[in-house]
């Protein structure tokens, strides 16, 4: 191929399908030809994490199983998702997806309700905190507990399922599929089926939330709040902080970005998502650096969503009193990286992490850079530094990120860093700093119910 891709329609996922014997046509192509199946039985009625679950997978299975998504699930279950206003879970499935896929050969299949069969599908299990997969050759009886408020386990167990699916079908980890694999995000330091593990349910939502960057990950972090338990969603402010506008490109990664968002302002799209159910928004279309500082009345809490080390080292000037921020690896041996950094951090500053970046750090992605030739130096250096970037990775993240607010508000422990990757999830590393401490609630930092 010799004529370079323009940036803003260039897809990123393409980008860990290249090698030496595929160019991006060749990825693009192969990607176009992914079909998931999604297979439900009565069960998903009684279930809201489930049907957490289930419409994550959705949602980020239809930007990276571009050949189609294939629902078979019985008609007329009635919607238990209070913040998506729909009748029935069919409809809203429908509204997500977009169009109804028939006849399609599906590569992978995720199931709810229903044991794995066979080494091409995996059972999706949720319950309040705790989210995983079940492969066909278990022989553990999986027992979650009885759910609570919370539906977080959902997104978790829904995005790993459809990262696990998508890592075997593209061969990029063959294996990935095969073990029993999940996490509590009340305590990721335990085994995620441990009794320690559950969770409690929670009383306290931060009221007042500053978002940073609206990119995959700040869409992520947005997903992930409309499944919180709120009281009375209007008490619930977000400022959205980002200037760019939605492009072909973002709609692979971007958990709220459609094809009729393009050319629109990130943040508007984010706005009006998180208005349809009630949130109130406060739009700040201008660069965050190192003048951003919260008067008074605006969030004391910020959620990061950067997507670049400069970006990040200027959270260390700035005056929030709880930063937490999240970072993805971005080539073909790291896209499924996540690391989350929560500050004040006793071990380091945003400085000391990232201080030392510099925007010409090397190409990133050199596979990219090979797959092209073209007298187009500056182009192909562009795309080949653009991370490997996924929907799927980002909504797990964001399901980390939102757990780590809620233990905070809720008196939960306090990590200071969480750091995994999603094919081999049970090599999670963790640092705990110890529990959150009743003042930080009283202080108004995170202005709770």
């Amino acid at each position: 191929m010799d004529k370079v891709p323009d940036i803003d329609s260039y897809n990123r996922l393409a980008g860990a399908l290249i090698d030496n014997n595929k160019t991006y046509e060749d990825a693009e192509e192969i990607l176009n030809s992914f079909v998931l199946k999604i297979i439900c039985n009565e069960k998903i009625q009684e279930s809201e994490s489930l049907q957490a679950a289930l419409v994550t997978v959705v949602n980020t299975g239809k930007r990276c199983f571009l050949g189609g998504v294939i629902i078979d699930m019985p008609p007329k279950i009635k919607n238990k998702l209070k913040n998506f206003n729909f009748e029935y879970l069919n409809d809203l499935i429908k509204h997500i997806l977009g169009k109804v896929n028939k006849d399609l050969k599906a590569q992978f299949s995720l199931k709810f309700g229903c044991n794995a069969q066979n080494s091409k599908e995996l059972e999706i299990v949720a319950s309040a905190w705790q989210g995983g997969v079940v492969p066909f050759d278990n022989n553990l009886d999986i027992s979650l507990p009885e759910e609570n408020n919370i539906l977080l386990g959902g997104v978790a167990a829904g995005s790993l399922g459809v990262a696990l699916a998508f890592l075997k079908v593209s061969k990029i980890d063959l294996r990935s599929a095969d073990k029993l694999a999940g996490i509590s995000l009340w305590r990721p330091d335990l085994n995620w089926l441990d009794k320690e593990a559950e969770g409690p349910g929670i009383d306290n939502i931060p009221k007042k939330i500053w978002v940073a960057g609206l990119g995959h990950l700040g869409q992520s972090y947005l997903w992930n709040l409309r499944f919180l338990p709120f009281k009375n969603s209007s008490e619930c402010e977000v400022l959205l902080q980002d200037y760019d506008i939605i492009t072909d490109a973002n709609y692979q990664s971007g958990l709220l970005c459609e094809k009729e968002n393009v050319k629109k302002k990130k943040a508007r799209v984010c706005s009006e998502w998180l208005e349809e159910f009630g949130v109130k928004t406060t739009i700040c279309e201008r660069k965050y650096d190192n003048n951003t500082i919260p008067s008074n009345n605006e969030p004391q809490l910020v959620l990061s969503g950067f997507d670049n080390k400069i970006a990040r080292s200027n959270l260390d000037s700035t005056k929030f009193s709880l930063i937490v921020d999240a970072g993805l690896g971005g080539t073909k041996n790291s896209f499924d990286d996540i690391q989350i950094n929560v500050f004040p951090n006793s071990n380091h500053t945003p400085m000391d992490l990232w201080g030392n970046s510099s925007i010409n750090d090397g190409v990133l992605n050199k596979n990219v850079l090979k797959a092209f030739k073209s007298n187009d130096k500056c182009g192909m250096i562009q795309l080949a530094n653009k991370a490997i970037s996924t929907s799927f990775v980002g909504a797990f993240a964001g399901s980390l990120v939102i757990s780590e607010i809620l233990r905070a508000c809720n008196l939960g422990k306090r990590y200071a860093g969480i750091g995994l990757q999603l094919r081999s999830i049970e090599e999670i590393k963790l640092s705990a700093n110890g529990d959150y401490w009743t003042e930080l609630v009283r202080n108004g930092l995170l202005n709770v119910n």
